[in-house]
């Protein structure tokens, strides 16, 4: 009787490693192939079919004048448009999101669901961020007032940004140029009900 629980022992000690095992398989496998399926979408700008992340930008030509008008270049290169900026957070809504390098190919905006996405031109100290508001990024980020902050975090530094004015409407947004070359920010978001502009400027940085 003994050594026939002690082999009943054995034998669920091993179908528990061998259980185990399988688990964490299946969970590497799936993450191997969905950092695949995103690779594959930012470099071809295609939708895999089914897993619908990826889309045009619905205000193209919108998010198109924004970046227009934002072109301003500048003598002197702030450190933070040379630095990879890894999230954006805005305590006042609790919201913190993950950023990616813009998606554009032929004057078309592109953009995936759960991520904000950053554009940063050669030589200008403007920096252009563009989202949209779903349950799959932040459902608050329209509520931002005036006056509010914006932190940009790299892996090193804290860049802190105060929001200046809002929009919405593209006709009345306008960047004025900077002679001392302080960084601006612009977060263009949209939703089904349409886009909401925000102009802000940098206070501070600090290292972290």
């Amino acid at each position: 009787m003994k050594l026939s629980k002690k082999k009943n022992k054995k034998h669920t000690y091993k179908w528990k490693g061998l259980t185990t095992l399988i688990i964490i398989a299946l969970i590497s496998l799936l993450f191997t192939i969905y950092v695949m399926l995103n690779a594959y979408e930012q470099i071809f700008l295609q939708d895999i079919k089914y897993l619908n992340t990826l889309r045009e930008v619905q205000n193209n030509e919108t998010l198109e004048q924004v970046n227009e008008k934002n072109n301003q270049y500048s003598n002197i290169s702030h450190i933070v448009t040379r630095e990879k900026i890894r999230f954006i957070q805005i305590p006042n809504i609790k919201a913190r999101l993950e950023l990616t390098d813009a998606l554009n190919e032929r004057g078309k905006w592109y953009i995936r669901g759960n991520k904000a996405h950053i554009y940063v031109k050669d030589h200008s100290n403007n920096l252009l961020i563009y989202l949209d508001q779903t349950w799959r990024t932040t459902l608050d980020i329209r509520h931002l007032e005036a006056g509010d902050l914006v932190f940009l975090l790299s892996s090193r530094s804290s860049y802190i940004f105060r929001v200046d004015q809002i929009f919405n409407d593209i006709e009345k947004y306008n960047i004025t140029r900077d002679e001392t070359g302080t960084p601006r920010l612009t977060v263009f978001v949209e939703d089904d009900k349409g886009f909401k502009i925000f102009l802000a400027t940098l206070i501070n940085s600090t290292k972290r």
